[in-house]
């Protein structure tokens, strides 16, 4: 939740991205602002089925697509950066972005996780 003069101050979600509006203005957003946390549930949130193939997706459903638009913005941020010659959020966010990827990699060649899919792969047959 977020006062209306926000949108004032950092702008509307963007309309040509029509996945990962809400992570580009989130960032947008925390340049300026405060987060904080309201301890009570104020919404819940629905995962659809992987069957329909519109724009209204979530990205579960939606990855492929939310994959390209995150690489889009990453190298926007990235491009801002390098230009304004600063360190800010395009680097903060690819440096991210390739710690998961190394975080992942690691994980899947962990010997906990290569059990947990062997365990899996034989006690679902």
């Amino acid at each position: 939740m977020y006062h209306r003069e926000v949108i004032d101050k950092i702008g509307l979600y963007r309309e040509d991205y029509p996945v990962i509006g809400d992570w580009d203005f989130s960032l947008r957003f925390i340049r300026q602002f405060n987060i904080a946390v309201i301890p009570e549930y104020l919404a819940n949130y629905h995962i659809r089925k992987i069957n329909s193939k519109n724009d209204y997706d979530n990205s579960v459903s939606n990855k492929q697509r939310e994959t390209k638009y995150l690489s889009l913005l990453r190298d926007e941020l990235l491009r801002n950066d390098l230009n304004g010659n600063i360190f800010g959020m395009g680097i903060l966010v690819n440096i991210g972005y390739e710690i998961n990827k190394l975080e992942s990699l690691i994980k899947q060649h962990s010997f906990v996780y290569i059990l947990k899919k062997l365990k899996k792969i034989i006690f679902n047959r």
